[in-house]
């Protein structure tokens, strides 16, 4: 999920807390709990330090019960009504909350760090919902009247039992970040029901469809990207959520060459890397000023099959984001890669 999302889950989960915490440390405790697993976006690095580290250890169960420890045990030095047997549990869960949030994207996280390198991903959420965020924006709206400081004037029974409803609010808040993106990815499941039968039954893109996934969209739960692949082809057209009987009005790439892949990698190991990481790897080919060509690979999972967004997300003068070129001399030797994500290019010659 996005930084805001994942801030916001914590200032809900502060709330919460307040009633065990009894001390004005609760929130920034939660907001730290829920952000200080995105840590490893500081690290420095290249693109494929990037590619492995960013959702690796501090996104997984290891490294998030380390995290949460540490997190604890700062907090404990600044108040000694922090005691470590309140803050770590509350720590460990809501480092919790932050995983199971970037689970629930398309993204994948590495929950099993430093044991296995496995993406586990299950996708309910884009990276970035405005429902989501919509609704936890006016639960801490809430939270806060509640919990904040009375009106002169108001009686002691007042305030307590406004802060009690703070309190219950704030534990709805943290129902609903866990019940949110569950609903939304048994959306997905029936959205894809809707349409899998269509696609494989040759009615929607012709026969030979063999394999049809559903994910996240840019303004998903409404709208949902289908995936689709055919043969070396790879389809990607757009559901919207209560019309799934609608056209798909799906675009055909060319499935990525695993064969070339290999072969990249054993040349730059950023190839190898982009392999592992990719799930909807795609390949375009072209022509280079000079006599040269270029494959560039991109991921589908990073773009938008919505019509109306596609100018602003994949505008002809934008670049893919996490798309990764191969450049090749006009005699055909390996010249060397670029890397794009959020609009920088990461530029490498052929190594020696």
């Amino acid at each position: 999920m996005d930084p805001i999302t994942h801030l916001a889950s914590g200032v809900v989960a502060g709330g919460a807390l307040r009633g065990r915490l009894d001390t004005r440390l609760a929130w920034p405790l939660a907001m730290v709990s829920a952000t200080v697993p995105d840590v490893d976006v500081f690290l420095p690095g290249d693109p494929e330090f990037f590619l492995r580290v960013h959702r690796g250890i501090t996104h997984s169960l290891v490294g998030g019960a380390a995290l949460a420890l540490l997190t604890a045990l700062a907090f404990r030095l600044f108040s000694r009504k922090l005691p470590l047997r309140a803050t770590l549990p509350a720590a460990l869960g809501i480092v919790g909350m932050h995983l199971f949030l970037d689970v629930m994207t398309t993204y994948g996280t590495q929950l099993l760090a430093p044991f296995s390198d496995l993406r586990v991903g299950l996708p309910g959420l884009y990276i970035v919902d405005p429902l989501f965020l919509v609704t936890l924006a006016g639960l801490i709206a809430l939270v806060l009247r509640l919990c904040g400081a009375t009106r002169a004037g108001t009686d002691a029974r007042t305030a307590a039992r406004r802060r009690v409803w703070g309190r219950r609010a704030a534990w709805a808040g943290v129902v609903w970040i866990f019940f949110y993106p569950l609903t939304c990815l048994n959306m997905g499941n029936g959205v894809r029901t809707a349409v899998a039968y269509r696609l494989v039954a040759g009615q929607e893109a012709g026969p030979g469809v063999t394999d049809v996934r559903v994910i996240p969209d840019a303004l998903a739960p409404i709208y949902w990207k289908i995936v689709a692949t055919r043969g070396d082809t790879v389809l990607m057209g757009s559901a919207r959520l209560g019309a799934s009987a609608a056209p798909l009005n799906l675009t055909a790439y060319r499935r990525a060459d695993e064969n070339l892949l290999r072969e990249l990698g054993e040349r730059d190991s950023l190839f190898a890397t982009y392999a592992w990481f990719a799930d909807y790897p795609v390949m375009v080919r072209r022509a280079l000023p000079g006599g040269g060509r270029a494959v560039e690979f991109r991921d589908l999972r990073f773009t938008t099959a919505v019509n109306f967004l596609k100018p602003l997300l994949n505008g002809a003068d934008r670049p893919w984001p996490f798309s990764l070129t191969a450049r090749f001399a006009p005699d055909g030797t390996y010249a060397g890669l670029v890397f794009e994500r959020h609009g920088r290019a990461f530029i490498r010659p052929a190594l020696e």
